[in-house]
């Protein structure tokens, strides 16, 4: 199983170059990728998953993250997991209290997110949804633990995730965090924790 879950994230960061193009203006594909701001959420289609963009007030003030969890409306489903990544790549998986505050149990560098208002995209499976302003990037895919966001730092010179960067993913069964190696590739499982 862990293979599954690195490999879901190698996909997305392989598929992310022609994602690239597609925001560049040099090829088209459906569906339409979406580029959100600080503020903005988005959340899968058939799924729990919600994710927001975000300045962190917390462990990582001014830095911009993208936060995703389990969520029923606007609320995070108490004891599932949470993930984030950060701008500078920092990541962490968060345990989501019956009060909704989370606790984080996984980190590299703490950060955790709080909702801000912004528009709200509902995205479904093959789309990519870009963070204005920085190289964070989510795709949302369809795999062995079902429909599935990941988030990844890109590196348009080498159409892969950034070399020895972090990623992190979510979908209705899993959280987790992998690390990228040299080349941007080869995801190798760090964390994962099944959603309850």
């Amino acid at each position: 199983m862990p293979r599954r879950a690195a490999s879901l994230l190698a996909s997305a960061a392989g598929s992310a170059a022609a994602a690239a193009l597609v925001a560049a203006g040099t090829a088209a594909a459906a569906p339409k990728p979406v580029t959100v701001v600080t503020g903005d959420t988005f959340a899968l289609a058939g799924t729990h998953v919600v994710c927001s963009v975000q300045v962190s007030r917390t462990a990582l003030p001014g830095q911009t993250v993208v936060g995703c969890s389990l969520a029923t409306g606007s609320r995070a489903i108490a004891g599932s997991y949470a993930v984030a990544i950060g701008t500078r790549g920092d990541v962490a998986i968060a345990r989501v209290r019956p009060d909704r505050s989370a606790k984080v149990i996984y980190r590299r560098r703490p950060q955790v997110a709080r909702a801000q208002a912004g528009r709200r995209y509902t995205v479904g499976v093959g789309t990519f949804v870009f963070v204005s302003g920085n190289d964070l990037t989510c795709s949302a895919t369809r795999s062995a633990f079902g429909q599935t966001v990941s988030c990844f730092r890109f590196d348009l010179k080498l159409s892969a995730a950034r070399a020895r960067s972090y990623g992190v993913a979510i979908s209705d069964r899993i959280a987790y965090v992998v690390r990228f190696d040299a080349k941007g590739r080869n995801p190798v499982l760090v964390r994962r924790v099944d959603q309850p």
